[in-house]
């Protein structure tokens, strides 16, 4: 079975394989090397995959920033994507920026990026709010 490999490149080829068992592969979001979670974080709803439950809390909180960076490119909970708004990594708290956050997020999380001091997460809100008035 990749997944348990010892060998760094098999569990790797694991995660792009379209075959793997979304279960199986859920281990991987605990893998002790950080380029493992990295690539699983990246590709986790790629080919369509159901995410298993708990899985991207997991990521979420992964003490690399690029691997909790890589998250915020899916559908995660509401409370998931407000607690990667918050994060240390201003990167992060960028990336976490989108309208699923602003349309859920409680206004102390809102209030918070809005006076983030980052120039990163405000390019982000810009984003944000020149999108909502192009729609609107």
């Amino acid at each position: 079975m990749l997944v348990a490999s010892v060998q760094t490149g098999h569990r790797l080829g694991a995660v792009e394989s379209r075959a793997a068992d979304v279960e199986v592969l859920a281990r991987l979001a605990r893998d002790p090397v950080p380029r493992v979670r990295f690539a699983y974080a990246a590709l986790v709803g790629d080919f369509g995959r159901r995410v298993p439950e708990g899985v991207l809390e997991v990521l979420a909180g992964d003490g690399q920033a690029r691997i909790r960076r890589a998250v915020t490119r899916w559908d995660v909970p509401p409370a998931v994507r407000e607690r990667l708004a918050g994060d240390d990594d201003a990167a992060v708290r960028a990336a976490a920026v989108t309208e699923q956050l602003w349309a859920s997020a409680a206004p102390a999380v809102r209030e918070s990026l809005l006076a983030d001091p980052a120039p990163e997460v405000r390019d982000a809100l810009a984003v944000l709010f020149a999108g909502e008035r192009e729609r609107g």
